[in-house]
């Protein structure tokens, strides 16, 4: 009976192989590729030297010999998740040299998109039967892996298991942060106060050049502790503005001595601080740099493997 499914080296493959018998050498397998097949089913030939539709093409992720066949090699490969948009009906094994070693059949396999909400990866495998199989080299690819299940459940038991991945959130989240915002020291003095006016809920108010502030910036103003009572008598406000190379502060009488402080700028829409190009809208700070209570429950449910 005929097999449906099968894998076949091709006459450029048999004749590499029996090349590299006589002269000591081996074949070089090297890239993995699938393709659809041209749209249908068909069954492979020794003729061919090359796939009847290609979609993608990658490096060889790992393999194995059989261990009750000798000349049986399993050869894997992983299709990231962002390809996809095809059905897999065709694998092929290219060497160092591009040429077609190996071919394949397979069932209707869809590989799936990240437009479609169902993001992953696809191992695939080819089963390929040669008479000699020390005669052929597989390149791996090793910066490419794959976990099996008890790959996953010998990492979870380790207590050092998502350290590194902690890590990498901590040190991501401190990068847009960074970039966000702009912190100096500040001191607000004892001249320059004038009277709010009339209807503006009195009290005094002064203003503090800032060359690189922008009035769509966001301040705030921490005053250090040894300060802390200075700003308390004169009733200084919490609340704080910015204005065009300039920050205003409100107080209900002018202070009696010099108070130091951080001021904390978040960039926002036209912020231009320090000539930077890259300012954003407060809002997309909100949306890409700002944690939600959900994502931080996702990080450490990940963590703690909840």
């Amino acid at each position: 009976m005929e097999l449906e499914y099968y894998a076949i080296l091709t006459e450029i493959g048999t004749a590499a192989i029996t090349n590299a018998t006589v002269l000591g050498q081996k074949v070089a397998l090297t890239q993995f590729a699938v393709g659809d097949g041209g749209g249908n089913y068909y069954r492979p030939t020794k003729e061919m030297t090359a796939l009847k539709g290609e979609k993608w093409r990658g490096e060889i992720n790992d393999y194995e010999v059989d261990s009750i066949n000798p000349d049986l090699i399993n050869v894997k490969a992983v299709i990231p998740a962002m390809i996809g948009g095809f059905t897999i009906r065709e694998m092929g094994l290219f060497d160092d040299n591009n040429r077609l070693i190996a071919i394949a059949n397979t069932p209707d396999s869809v590989k799936i998109t990240t437009d479609s909400g169902a993001v992953k990866e696809m191992e695939i495998v080819m089963e390929l039967l040669v008479s000699n199989a020390n005669i052929v080299s597989i390149q791996v690819n090793p910066t490419v892996s794959i976990a099996t299940k008890e790959d996953i459940e010998k990492h979870n038991e380790s207590v050092n298991a998502h350290k590194k991945q902690f890590n990498q959130y901590l040190r991501l989240t401190t990068q847009m942060i960074e970039k966000a915002t702009l912190q100096r020291d500040i001191v607000i003095p004892t001249t320059g106060w004038t009277t709010v006016a009339a209807g503006g809920g009195g009290g005094v108010k002064i203003e503090i050049t800032q060359e690189d502030v922008t009035e769509q910036m966001i301040p705030m103003v921490s005053i250090v502790y040894s300060d802390m009572n200075t700003a308390m008598e004169c009733g200084m406000s919490t609340v704080a503005e910015t204005i065009t190379k300039g920050l205003r502060l409100y107080a209900e009488k002018v202070p009696g001595k010099e108070i130091h402080a951080s001021l904390l700028l978040l960039r926002a829409s036209g912020g231009t601080a320090g000539g930077s190009t890259d300012s954003m809208d407060i809002e997309e700070f909100y949306d890409n740099y700002v944690a939600t209570s959900e994502d931080i429950q996702a990080v450490f449910n990940d963590v703690f493997q909840k």
